[in-house]
This record gives C-alpha cells, sequence and structure tokens, in this order.
C-alpha cells in the first residue's frame, strides 16, 4: 500500500513541475525580449510568471489541506515542488544567460569586423 502511495505522490509532483516548468520556462526565456531593445528600467517586483508558478503550489496545498491529506505529507510534497520548481528556474535562467552571452559575442566581433 505504501508502494503505491508513493508512486501517487512522484506522479503529482511530476505532473505540477511540468505545468510549472512550462511556465517558467516561458516566461524567462522572455526577459531578454522585453529588455534587449526596449530600454525599460529594470524590473522592481517579481515577474508575473513567478507568481503563476507559485499559485501551482498554493493550489497544490489548498486541494491536498481540504482533502484531509497528512499535513507534514502536504509540507514535504509542497518542498518538493518548490525544489524541482527553483532548479527548473535555475536551469532555464542559465540558458538564457548563456544564449545572451553568445548573441552579445557575436555582436561584437560583428561590429569589429565592421570598423576593419
Amino acid at each position: 500500500m505504501e508502494t503505491k502511495r508513493a508512486e501517487i505522490r512522484t506522479k503529482i509532483i511530476e505532473q505540477l513541475l511540468d505545468i510549472a516548468s512550462k511556465r517558467l520556462q516561458s516566461g524567462v526565456s522572455e526577459i531578454p525580449k522585453r529588455y534587449r531593445w526596449t530600454k525599460k528600467p529594470s524590473p522592481t517586483e517579481p515577474s508575473p510568471y513567478i507568481a503563476e508558478a507559485l499559485e501551482i503550489q498554493k493550489n497544490f496545498m489548498e486541494v491536498a489541506t481540504k482533502s484531509a491529506w497528512n499535513s507534514e505529507m502536504i509540507t514535504n510534497l509542497s518542498q518538493t515542488l518548490i525544489n524541482g520548481m527553483v532548479e527548473c528556474f535555475l536551469t532555464n535562467a542559465q540558458q538564457v544567460l548563456s544564449s545572451v552571452q553568445l548573441t552579445g559575442s557575436s555582436l561584437q566581433r560583428f561590429k569589429r569586423k565592421g570598423m576593419n
């Protein structure tokens, strides 16, 4: 019985992380487009996609609580979900930063070629 519960918990986390990771990936990848040529000031508060991703965790906790799940289990699954979301965010942010750096390097090389 405990094995089945563990499988269900794993599936729940996988599905929630899948939804959250899509939102995070989309949000993070849009950052360079938003600020590159627009000369907008740097953000002073979290972007909406962060709140959207965190809403997934909040909704999970509310549903689990209403369903009378064990509070320790809710806390553990919630922490696992948050950890997964942070990992997803960091991975996507690193990819975007790498891409921006490569683009910057290419533009500098192109600029130097044009000056010669």
